[in-house]
């Protein structure tokens, strides 16, 4: 009776809490909602340490080895300064050029349509008039009255001025916690390991944990392999593109590689983000030059895309290229740019997972006849020796 009435006492609150969940669901999304905005910063702090510690186990154990005295620190320390310098250099190199070649690129757009309209006008008849009023146009547009239209009043530039203030306080904030946060747990990893694991042998069946183990060894690997081949695709497509401007003679070559090489960090669609900027670059120069850095570039893209990313990236994590095509399509509908970077490793782990599965079925089912399959999940505990009893005597009766 005992055992009848957990049975049926779990069911009961199962039923009722789906009924307060339903019943209450605009309350309980919200409550999720605000205490996800609240917890953002400590993911974000999580993502950032586990990207961090790639580099931290590289200075750690090759760089400091003979290091004994806070050699984790030391490593920490030069795994943040190493990223920052690398952001900080990007932004010194690329938007401070690319800010003047827009200007220029503003300043000569007339007379490239100018130019441009007489060498159609050699094989197409286009009446002169226009072209003149819409350089004309061009010419009359002031930048400084668009903007006070713009910011008409001055309760609508305080109000911008307020949201702008505010977005960048919870930004700098949030930044600040995740850095703390991410730190925290580079230093002390190992404690942190080793109390998850206690939590999940305290609340998990021991097969169930076992399980959730393998899973998240899958996990680890898959994203480790992802970042460290996509880090390594991204430097040798960097390297080829500012070597191949320099063979072709075009501006801005290590520049425009050193974008091209960043931006590749996102997959397949990265290079053709900096070569959208590249072609900005290069046009307020020459728009013939741009023309054939697009050229070079598709022809760059199809050579990494079919050559170097399948040895570089798709060997490592082990996803046929169909499956990173389709996983990049998805995750960049459904998460943007962020979903990009996370679909792929997402699909290798989910493929390795089905791939391991399928592999455990087909050698339980391939067992002989006359003996039991045994199951993929947990192999069976071995039986416990029991002490042999020694033999006795026979009696003989008299």
């Amino acid at each position: 009776m005992k055992g009848h009435l957990k049975k049926y006492g779990a069911v009961g609150l199962t039923c009722f809490a789906v009924y307060l969940a339903i019943r209450y669901w605009q309350n309980i999304e919200g409550l999720a909602a605000g205490l996800m905005s609240a917890a953002w910063p400590l993911v974000i702090g999580c993502a950032a340490a586990y990207v961090v510690n790639i580099l931290m186990s590289f200075y750690e154990n090759k760089l400091l080895r003979g290091v004994k005295k806070g050699r984790r620190a030391i490593a920490a320390a030069l795994s943040y300064i190493s990223l920052v310098l690398m952001i900080v250099l990007l932004f010194n190199m690329v938007l401070p050029e690319l800010w003047a070649c827009l200007q220029l690129l503003g300043q000569r757009l007339p007379d490239m349509m100018e130019k441009t309209a007489d060498a159609l006008g050699q094989y197409v008849d286009i009446d002169s008039g226009s072209v003149e009023k819409a350089i004309a146009y061009i010419e009359s547009i002031d930048l400084k009255t668009i903007a006070e239209k713009l910011l008409h009043g001055v309760g609508g530039a305080l109000s911008a001025a307020a949201t702008v203030v505010g977005s960048v306080v919870s930004f700098v904030v949030t930044a600040v916690v995740a850095l703390v946060f991410s730190a925290y747990i580079l230093l002390d990893k190992e404690r942190v390991c080793a109390a998850a694991s206690r939590l999940v042998d305290a609340y998990l069946p021991k097969s169930a944990a076992q399980k959730l183990r393998y899973v998240t060894g899958v996990l680890d690997q898959c994203f480790h392999r992802f970042i460290v081949g996509q880090c390594i695709e991204a430097v040798i497509l960097g390297s080829l593109c500012a070597i191949g401007m320099l063979v072709l003679r075009l501006p801005y070559a290590v520049m425009i590689g050193t974008l091209v090489g960043f931006t590749a960090l996102i997959p397949v669609a990265g290079a053709y983000i900096g070569a959208a900027v590249g072609v900005l670059m290069i046009a307020s120069e020459s728009w013939i030059k741009a023309v054939l850095f697009v050229v070079f570039l598709i022809l760059l893209q199809q050579f990494e895309g079919n050559v170097i990313y399948p040895r570089v990236v798709g060997s490592s994590i082990g996803l046929p290229g169909m499956l990173v095509l389709a996983a990049i399509t998805v995750g960049g509908g459904v998460g943007g740019i962020f979903g990009m970077l996370i679909s792929v490793p997402l699909t290798a782990s989910a493929y390795r997972l089905v791939t391991d599965d399928l592999e455990r079925r087909k050698k339980g089912r391939s067992a002989p006849c006359g003996k039991e399959e045994r199951t993929a999940e947990e192999p069976p505990e071995p039986a416990e020796a029991r002490p042999e009893r020694p033999e006795r005597k026979k009696k003989k009766r008299k």
